[in-house]
Order: structure tokens, then sequence, then C-alpha cells
């Protein structure tokens, strides 16, 4: 008698979308691809914005587009949804006067973020 082996349980996603990357067979934990990525992109996302941020005048928020689309493929629609949260966050209080600051100068900031 063949012992047939057993059919895995789907994956668990707190979100609608299935992520088409799948770390979990590098060892990478599910929450830390949901979660992380999101995290780590908008990071650098930031850092490169306000170390070339003399070149990048006209559109200072490319690099934030792109964190927040990674994020989005890689996670799923919550990993791209913090992402943009975290997008905001950051450029609110690095990049929009007045600086270091969540406070919104106007309706020119606002339309601005």
């Amino acid at each position: 008698m063949a012992h047939e082996p057993r059919p895995q349980p789907p994956r668990r996603r707190l979100f609608w979308k299935q992520s088409p990357l799948n770390l979990a067979h590098e060892g990478v934990p599910l929450w830390a691809q949901t979660w992380g990525i999101p995290v780590l992109a908008v990071s650098l996302a930031l850092l490169l914005t306000l170390t070339l941020e003399p070149f990048l005048q006209p559109t200072i928020f490319a690099f934030f587009y792109a964190a927040v689309a990674i994020s989005a493929w890689a996670g799923g629609l919550g990993s791209g949804l913090l992402a943009a949260g975290l997008s905001l966050v950051g450029i609110n209080y690095f990049l929009i006067a007045p600086m270091h600051s969540f406070a919104i100068a106007g309706f020119g900031s606002l339309v601005q973020m």
C-alpha cells in the first residue's frame, strides 16, 4: 500500500492578491516579505531622494513611486498600501515645507503630496 502525500493547504494572504514574488522557498518568512519589503523600499527611496535632491528638482517623488510599485508587486495590496502610507509620512516630514514637521503649510502642500 503506497502512502500518498497529503495536499498542502493554500498560503494564507492578508489581502486579495497573491504575490508573484514567492520568497518562502528562499527562507524568507511571509511577514518579512509582506511588511519588510515596503519598509526597506521606502527607506531606500527616502535616502536616495535626500541624497540626490538637487538633481531631482522637477520630480523629487520618483523614487517613492517606484517603492510603492515594487512593494505592491512583491507583497500584494497590503504591502502597497503600507508603502504608500510610509511614503506620505516621509515626504511630509522630510521634503515638504515646513521641514521636520508634520504640519501642512496650506492647500498647495496638500495637493503636492
